[in-house]
């Protein structure tokens, strides 16, 4: 177990592209047997053999390449530094990949939830927002129509509104201005 999930692999690779561990690829062995001749590993131990190390980038990560199966992974790669610390005339290249599918399915199920979470907000909003706009408009409305019949001589119209804020005292005065219009 890699510590990678299910698709996760690492592998070493030498000069010779080929294979310097076991790495689940099968029951067979692949050390000398199983050949990684990718972009990924070209770019680091191509530059590695053709000016010795000075132009390899020591590590790499890429957010998708293409591994060995041509699947599309998230790879990271670097030199091992075996030149350096034993005085080597090569190097291998330690690499660990993760299919992108894999990786990035915790963050496909996040943005479904959090879509699914956004139009259920917008919508109590929505309604929330019809709700009370319903509950200042209907008094205002009730009011309009009222002062459209007291000045059109209808001074029987009775006004229903009985809130405790602004528009109840509105309701309250134009009620006594009728009452002492009659």
């Amino acid at each position: 177990n890699t510590g990678l999930g299910k698709s996760g692999k690492t592998y070493i690779v030498g000069q010779d592209y080929l294979m310097r561990n076991d790495s689940g690829f099968g029951s067979t062995s692949t050390i000398f047997r199983k050949e990684v001749r990718t972009a990924a590993t070209e770019e680091l131990i191509g530059g590695y053999t053709t000016d010795h190390h000075s132009k390899a980038p020591h590590s790499k990560v890429h957010t998708s390449i293409i591994d060995i199966d041509g699947v599309s992974v998230l790879s990271y790669r670097c030199l091992l530094g075996l030149d350096e610390l034993m005085h080597t005339d090569f190097d291998w290249v330690m690499m660990a990949e993760l299919e992108t599918d894999e990786a990035f399915a915790l963050s496909a199920n996040q943005i479904k939830t959090f879509s699914i979470v956004a139009v259920i907000l917008s919508i109590l909003v929505l309604l929330l927002g019809y709700f009370f706009s319903k509950l200042i408009s209907n008094p205002i409305n009730e009011l309009t129509a009222s002062a459209k019949a007291v000045s059109s001589g209808n001074l029987e119209r009775k006004i229903q509104i009985k809130l405790q804020d602004e528009i109840g005292v509105l309701a309250e005065s134009f009620r006594e201005m009728t009452n002492s219009l009659r």
